[in-house]
């Protein structure tokens, strides 16, 4: 059987946004410098006394800013400058490059502790697998505590494999995920589904709740609304509380349904 081995690959998936998308963004909070470039027939507006200023870019060419550290490249088309609260908003177009991803939507705050994509966006690893998240309601990174969270439903995919749902929240420091809300995810010949994947890397544990499924070649398991599937990846084994219902196929053949 080749549960274990495609578990397995499930907490590789899960450790995209762990092990990718939040060290993208790791390092601490944002300081040093800011700059701001305007192109020409763009308009820049400065309240010395507010200390609030807005950059607007031309028809053609964005508003570029360019943090210090982590260093950092943002181009959108408005751009609204806090420098006592330290506060940036970007909007229209935005996209936010950094050393190991580039992150993208139609609205995007920044200050020194917390990136936020208020109406969604899409984040892509840089690398040659290219895995990428996209996000359709919010997505806020924690520079503080390195936590990150996505709501509103996401999808979180890379060259031949794929996690959608609901909701996520996970901590680069505490090594732990868990996405919650229906969740589809497949890898080359197997698929599955559940209402709640939590992973946890420090215990070496991954747990599936809420009507777990899991498809593969040779057979499909089908748990109920009680049951709880406990992965130790050290140990190799699975452990299941609740009812369940395993079908194996020896033709390697599995039907649409799981029947």
């Amino acid at each position: 059987m080749k549960q274990g081995k495609y578990v397995q690959i499930l907490c590789l998936i899960l450790l995209f946004l762990l092990a990718v998308a939040a060290p993208g963004w790791a390092g601490g909070p944002i300081d040093g410098e800011v700059e701001v470039i305007v192109p020409a027939q763009g308009l820049t507006e400065l309240d010395l006394k507010t200390e609030v200023y807005s950059y607007r870019g031309s028809s053609r060419e964005p508003v570029e800013v360019h943090l210090e550290n982590p260093p950092m490249r943002l181009t959108a088309f408005h751009v609204t400058y806090d420098q006592g609260k330290q506060f940036l908003t970007a909007e229209e177009r935005v996209k936010l490059e950094t050393e190991k991803l580039v992150a993208t939507g139609p609205l995007m705050t920044l200050t020194p502790e917390e990136v936020r994509l208020p109406n969604g966006g899409e984040i892509t690893a840089l690398g040659p697998e290219a895995e990428r998240l996209v996000v359709k309601g919010a997505f806020a990174y924690q520079f503080t505590d390195e936590s990150l969270r996505g709501t509103g439903g996401f999808l979180l995919e890379g060259p031949d494999w794929m996690l959608e749902g609901e909701d996520f929240a996970g901590s680069l420091r505490a090594g732990e995920f868990t996405a919650d809300g229906r969740l589809q995810f497949r890898y080359r010949d197997l698929s599955g589904e559940a209402d709640s994947i939590t992973y946890h890397q420090k215990e070496g544990r991954l747990i599936l709740t809420g009507s777990p499924l899991i498809r593969w070649e040779e057979g499909v398991l089908q748990g109920g609304a009680d049951t709880v599937i406990s992965y130790d990846l050290a140990g190799g084994q699975a452990k299941v509380e609740g009812p369940t219902k395993t079908r194996f196929y020896q033709d390697g053949g599995v039907h649409p349904s799981g029947d």
